[in-house]
C-alpha cells in the first residue's frame, strides 16, 4: 500500500505541521503498513525527536504523547517520542539475556509495539538508520517468547489448582488466556513481533496454515460447552484438552 488510507504523505504530516524543528524523523507503521488494516483502522504515524506535539487532542502516556487527528472520517495518530526514551528502549533490550527473565518482561507493551513498528515502517521524513541499528528484531521475538512461555506456565498452575478444588467454570475460562500464551509462544518463536492479540489469527493463518495444532486451536477457542455451571464433566474435558494443546505448542515454541 503506497498511501495508507489513499492519503498523501504530505497531507499526512500537514496535521502536525511536519517537518518542522525538532523533528528528528517521521515514518508510518502500524496495521496499513503490516498489511493487516482495513477501512475503519486508524493510520499510526511516528516522531521521534525533541518537538511537541502541535494539535489540540493530545494524551500524554508517560513515555510519549499521541496527538488525535481526524482525515475524511479516518483516525490519525501521531506519537511523539523523545530520542533519550527510544535509546532507553533500546539499551532494555540490548541487556536482555533469557535467563535474566522475571516476573515483569523488560519492555512494556508499548515499548514493544514501539520497536516492532520502527523495525517495519515507511519512512515520511529523516534519516531512520541510525534508530534501525539500535535494535535487534530477534531478540524482541525471542523476550516475546520466553513471557509468554512463563504466563503459560503460571496459568498451567492456576487451572491444574482449579481443576483439583472442582471449579471447573473458573478453570475453563482461563484456558482461554492459557491457549493464547501458548499460541503466541509459537508465532514469537517464528520470528513475529505483533503482540497484539487481535491479529494473531490472521498472523497464524500465514505461519501456520497447514499445521494441525492450529486447527486445534480453533476447535477449542468456540467450544460447545454449555452453561458454566450446568456440565461439570464437560468442562474439565476442555480444561484438559486446552492443557495438552498448550503443552504440545508451548514445547513446539522451545525447539
Amino acid at each position: 500500500m503506497d498511501n495508507p488510507g489513499g492519503f498523501e504523505a504530505d497531507r499526512l504530516l500537514a496535521l502536525e505541521d511536519l517537518p518542522r524543528v525538532g523533528a528528528v524523523a517521521v515514518y508510518c507503521a502500524g496495521s496499513a503498513i503490516d498489511g493487516l488494516g482495513n477501512a475503519w483502522s486508524d493510520i499510526d504515524l511516528y516522531v521521534i525527536g525533541s518537538c511537541e506535539p502541535a494539535g489540540d487532542c493530545v494524551i500524554d502516556n508517560g513515555s510519549h504523547r499521541v496527538s488525535i487527528h481526524y482525515l475524511e472520517g479516518r483516525r490519525i495518530d501521531f506519537e511523539f517520542w523523545q530520542p533519550a526514551w527510544v535509546q532507553q528502549i533500546a539499551d532494555k533490550l540490548t541487556g536482555f539475556t533469557e535467563d535474566q527473565l522475571g516476573e515483569e518482561v523488560p519492555l512494556t507493551g508499548a515499548e514493544q509495539k514501539f520497536v516492532h513498528r520502527l523495525l517495519h515502517s515507511r519512512t515520511y521524513f529523516g534519516d531512520l538508520a541510525p534508530w534501525l541499528r539500535r535494535f535487534d528484531s530477534g531478540k524482541l521475538a525471542r523476550m516475546q517468547r520466553y513471557a509468554c512461555v512463563r504466563q503459560t506456565d503460571h496459568l498451567h498452575e492456576d487451572i491444574c489448582g482449579m481443576l483439583e478444588s472442582g471449579d471447573y467454570a473458573s478453570a475453563a475460562l482461563l484456558c482461554r488466556l492459557l491457549l493464547d500464551h501458548a499460541l503466541g509462544a509459537v508465532l514469537h518463536a517464528l520470528g513475529n513481533t505483533i503482540a497484539t492479540k487481535k491479529w494473531w489469527p490472521r498472523i497464524s493463518g500465514s505461519l501456520l496454515a497447514e499445521d494441525t495444532m492450529l486447527h486445534e486451536w480453533w476447535a477449542l477457542q468456540f467450544p460447545d460447552i454449555g452453561p458454566p455451571h450446568s456440565a461439570s464433566d464437560t468442562l474439565r474435558g476442555y480444561a484438559i484438552d486446552c492443557i495438552l494443546l498448550a503443552e504440545r505448542l508451548v514445547t513446539r515454541a522451545q525447539e
